[in-house]
């Protein structure tokens, strides 16, 4: 691999929006036949930063199997507002190269009314039954990793949702101890067929990120994050936090819960949820 290669790829990572900036200048032609060589990760981080429908343009010019590597790395509502803006014949191309998963996903947030929660939430969430322990649920947790954000969901095992647990109390709790007894309700669940608009002013954005999005039956479909709330509505994030009157978490929360997959992986790995040994007492 080349310096100039590896200096260009650094950039694209280091950079996004400014990288993404300049490649909207650029004919869409042009950019497609360059990131045929970018590795499909770094390429979606750039293209989440694009303007979508220019993003979109250069999508045109990409080999099926380019935009669905590509597509695969961004996140379910980002790649679904892509794929909207598609020919239904490119579309159809893409899917047919897209990992299953993420063609399911996509599908469906795709059969949602752009107005609708539903078609921005992200399906693709840390779930674990109320039944299972905590020990189970850290190692479940731990698969997500950096996209897990400082609590994961609660439900019953046919789906229907309950609440969420809180990773710090995961942490402090005995390995043997059942979700169900550390299930918090900090907030109402949002209806996947409310609009948008109203959940914009709701006042757990001030300490949450994500709220989760449930069915009329009340099962969990995924969660709505802030941020997509608030690309939906084309809003300002940081006028969007003022307007709810942000809390610190908001603020400086993604900087620490970033890191908590990893830290889950490491406890694991580290054996730290081994059986507790009971105590013995000291002899006089």
């Amino acid at each position: 691999m080349s310096s100039g290669y590896e200096l260009t790829q650094a950039f694209l990572e280091a950079r996004k929006e400014e990288a993404a900036k300049e490649l909207e200048r650029l004919a869409p032609e042009d950019v497609a036949a360059f990131f045929e060589n970018v590795p499909a990760k770094i390429a979606a981080g750039v293209f989440e930063k694009m303007i979508s429908w220019q993003a979109s343009r250069c999508i045109l010019h990409m080999k099926p199997e380019t935009a669905a590597g590509m597509m695969a790395a961004i996140k379910a509502p980002a790649s679904t507002t892509l794929l909207r803006l598609l020919p239904q014949e490119n579309k159809d191309r893409i899917f047919e190269k897209l990992p299953a998963l993420k063609n399911k996903s996509v599908k469906k947030l795709l059969a949602y009314p752009e107005e609708m929660i539903g078609a921005w939430m992200n399906p693709l969430v840390a779930t674990v039954p109320e039944t299972s322990s905590v020990e189970e649920s850290l190692k479940y947790a731990g698969r997500f990793g950096n996209s897990l954000g400082h609590y994961i969901y609660a439900t019953k095992r046919e789906g229907t949702y309950t609440g969420i647990v809180m990773l710090a109390d995961l942490f402090q709790a005995k390995k043997r101890v059942l979700i169900a007894d550390l299930l918090s309700h900090e907030f109402n669940p949002l209806l996947d067929r409310a609009t948008l608009e109203s959940a914009r002013f709701l006042s757990e954005w001030n300490d949450f990120k994500r709220l989760p999005v449930v069915n009329r039956k009340n099962h969990l479909l995924g969660e709505l994050s802030h941020a997509s709330l608030c690309a939906a509505l084309s809003l300002d994030p940081a006028e969007a936090a003022s307007e709810n009157i942000g809390s610190l978490v908001a603020q400086f929360g993604e900087v620490y819960f970033n890191s908590l997959g990893e830290m889950v992986n490491f406890l694991v790995e580290t054996n730290v949820f081994a059986d507790e040994k009971p105590r013995q007492e000291k002899k006089s």
